[in-house]
Formats: C-alpha cells, structure tokens, sequence
C-alpha cells in the first residue's frame, strides 16, 4: 500500500475495516456471524482488541494513512448487546476503549 500510496502521490483511506468479536475474526473478517457456514462462532473480545491493535499499529503512524471508517456501530446496541456480542460492534466492548487510546492519541500531537 506504501509503495501505491508513494507512486500515484495519493494517500489512502480505509472505507471499512471492522472485526467481529469472535476467535475467527482474523482469519475470516468479511464473514458476517449470520452466514458463518461452519457455525465457528464463538465469542473473543480479546482476538477483536488484538486485529484492531494490529491494525492500527500497521497504519495509524504511516504518512500515507489519512483515515479509516470503522464498521459497525448501532443505535441500538444498548438494547441489543447479548445479540450484537458476536458481531462487528465495538460498542460496550473492550475494543471500544482500544480504539478510542488510538484517536485520543492522534488528537494529542
């Protein structure tokens, strides 16, 4: 991505990155608990904190890095959360306070 970035002078911009909280979420991120075919689903919030920190720690310092939009929050995950736990909702998660350390972080400098 460095190497795009660097060759087309263009800074890159994630428009979705998001894991779910499951043991499989590194290893299949774009699957929805809903169509897990295997059934693999089993509840991690400790993988979902570890694929944000790797992620983060990859881009978030990269001068071609000039954002990411964070996939899922809902509006009704309060309401919800035993539904959503398995999902990609980092709300009411520890990966919620992960991923505020690295925005705050940002707003620092």
């Amino acid at each position: 991505m460095e190497k795009v970035a660097h060759a087309n002078q263009r800074h890159i911009i994630f428009m979705e990155t998001g894991y779910r909280g499951t043991t499989n979420a590194a290893a299949k991120p774009w699957e929805w608990v809903e169509y897990d075919e295997e059934n693999e689903a089993i509840y991690s919030e400790e993988i979902q904190v570890n694929c944000y920190k790797a992620f983060f720690e990859k881009v978030w310092n990269k001068p071609w890095f000039a954002g990411v939009h964070l996939w899922q929050l809902r509006t009704d995950h309060e309401r919800r959360a035993e539904d959503f736990k398995l999902d990609f909702t980092t709300q009411g998660k520890v990966a919620e306070e992960t991923i505020g350390t690295y925005f705050r972080d940002i707003e620092e400098r």
